[in-house]
């Protein structure tokens, strides 16, 4: 039975990889561990739940019912093979309130409003996965998987990845049926920041991750018909040289779709400089990156708006 609270701070939360409130900004979407009968919260035998706080009265009602603990994907690999809630798969579709999620083998989907949950489909018992997306109009989830064996060796998955000649999978779901509508391989990859085109639900920005040549092989972009590599060796108009031995992460669309962005170190020209880029899809010459100053030697993930803030 769901309980309604206050929350009193007592546990650790968590927020979505996918934005957290919803459009009228009324509902918080979080994860937590506060029912939980295991007090360390990265035992793989934690139970950990989504939750919805409303924010005009500080209440809040438990949306998921995981009793597993927590699954084994992308980033925790300590978790529970096929069984527990997937920490980092929820998304939340802003605007309806439907927060979509993998639980075991099952994807599934609560509404932060009315609580009503249902079962869209099942994965393949021999598939891991990575971060998953719903499209601006809310009829696609984008699930990337790839088999089990590519996390063999944890600090080597890349190196598996081409010793095997496994493949990642875009798989597409309609949001609505959970029927399966593409499934677009990735050969020699290990896929997970997937992430809709704002305004499309066919054109997908996703990584190869912790590729050995991350310089070149980190940035992709499926535009309905093709994948292509949005960074290559070269140099910008702006002078910046781009390497195979640089470090490129966390790419994401800017709000309207018109650019991509993400950050990284240089590893030959600029040796150890960090740096911002920004890269328009449809046309790569536009280009640019600028490198922070020299003594901007730590620094997290960046968040797009109006503004684009590094911290």
């Amino acid at each position: 039975m769901q309980r309604n609270h206050r929350w009193s701070g007592e546990r650790p939360v968590a927020l979505l990889y996918s934005p957290s409130i919803t459009a009228d900004d009324s509902i918080l979407v979080f994860i937590s561990d506060r029912d939980s009968r295991i007090a360390k919260a990265s035992d793989p035998a934690a139970i950990v739940n989504r939750y919805a706080l409303e924010r005009a009265s500080g209440r809040g009602r438990r949306l998921t019912d995981n009793e597993d603990g927590y699954l084994r994907s992308y980033v925790y690999f300590e978790g529970l093979l096929y069984r527990g809630l997937r920490l980092a798969s929820s998304c939340l579709h802003a605007a309806s309130g439907d927060v979509y999620y993998l639980q075991g083998r099952a994807i599934r989907c609560v509404n932060a409003y009315s609580g009503t949950r249902r079962t869209l489909a099942e994965l393949l018992d021999d598939q891991l996965t990575g971060f998953t997306h719903v499209s601006d109009d809310n009829t696609r989830l984008c699930i990337p998987t790839i088999h089990e064996s590519a996390f063999v060796d944890i600090h080597a998955i890349d190196t598996t990845v081409q010793r095997l000649g496994l493949s990642s999978y875009l798989r597409i779901v309609d949001a609505a049926t959970g029927v399966q509508v593409a499934d677009l391989p990735i050969a020699r990859s290990w896929v997970t920041h997937v992430q809709f085109r704002p305004g499309s639900n066919s054109e997908i920005l996703y990584n190869h991750e912790w590729p050995a040549d991350c310089g070149v092989r980190r940035l992709w972009l499926w535009d309905g018909m093709q994948s292509r590599a949005l960074r290559d060796v070269g140099r910008d108009p702006d002078g910046s040289v781009r390497s195979r031995a640089d470090w490129v992460c966390h790419e994401v669309w800017t709000r309207k779709g018109a650019w991509i962005l993400y950050h990284g170190t240089y590893g030959d020209h600029n040796a150890g400089r960090s740096f911002v880029g920004r890269v328009r899809p449809d046309e790569e010459s536009e280009r640019v990156e600028v490198p922070f100053a020299p003594h901007y030697r730590r620094y997290w993930h960046f968040v797009p708006g109006e503004t684009v803030s590094v911290w």
